[in-house]
């Protein structure tokens, strides 16, 4: 159904490919998926179905192949042209065979979410507010933390708390680097250990500075895990880019 006149940064997943699947992580299979799950199943609960799904971070130019249905959601992008109509986010869209879809500049977060299907639709809108689609996420931009197994080899924990931690250039689906202050944060204990079990959001004390790992990370790691990012903020940090500043907030 699509065709790419511009690549972009963009990622095609199928619909068996867009949900992390689970059980497998014995055998060293990441649980994979979407990094911002909120994000398509708002898409697939408008079309009516889970659909294949597009996820980007530099736009593509795309002309469809065949008529379907589209919703966008996600990282938004100040102009969206269908042709010459203006689409707007969280809203099903009809497409027709050879009309090509266009986005200007990204407005704020990361990453922004095309899920289509070759079929019509019920056309739908979702009107709620980004608080109302995200009830869970702390109402002040926080990234909530949880104390990891090996917290207590942290020197200075209480630094992770400041304000300011910034997104380095290291970032990808596997996990993201945090720079600022990265090198005033000490571990009291330096000794090698024994690779363990790690999860999503899982924060390890690397010898560059923290590191969270996000869905499409490794499913063991030797470097301290000190904190963990709550299962329910996770999507939150798949909206965060390179540079952007993090808030974090513990826990009890």
């Amino acid at each position: 159904m699509l065709k790419f006149i511009k690549k972009g940064l963009s990622s095609i997943y199928e619909v068996e490919d867009c949900l992390p699947s689970y059980g497998q992580q014995f055998r060293g299979l990441s649980p994979r998926g979407l990094m911002d799950q909120g994000a398509y199943a708002e898409a697939c609960q408008l079309l009516g179905q889970h659909s294949p799904c597009v996820e980007f971070v530099l736009a593509p130019e795309i002309q469809f192949s065949e008529a379907g249905s589209i919703v966008l959601t996600g990282a938004p992008y100040g102009n969206v042209r269908l042709d010459d109509e203006i689409l707007a986010f969280h809203k099903v869209y009809h497409v027709r065979e050879g009309q090509i879809l266009r986005f200007s500049q990204k407005l704020r977060g990361f990453r922004t979410y095309l899920t289509y299907m070759n079929k019509i639709a019920e056309c739908a809108s979702d009107e709620r507010s980004y608080a109302q689609r995200y009830p869970e996420a702390h109402p002040q931009g926080y990234i909530r933390l949880k104390k990891g197994p090996e917290f207590a080899k942290l020197a200075n924990p209480d630094l992770i708390l400041e304000q300011g931690w910034q997104v380095g250039s290291q970032l990808s689906t596997m996990g993201m680097a945090l720079t600022k202050w990265g090198d005033q944060l000490q571990l009291n204990d330096t000794k090698q250990m024994i690779s363990s079990a790690v999860a999503d959001g899982t924060m390890q004390m690397t010898p560059k500075g923290p590191f969270i790992l996000l869905r499409h990370r490794q499913t063991i790691g030797g470097y301290p895990r000190i904190f963990n990012v709550i299962s329910s903020d996770i999507d939150c940090l798949a909206q965060f880019g390179p540079r952007d500043f993090i808030r974090f907030k513990l826990l009890d």
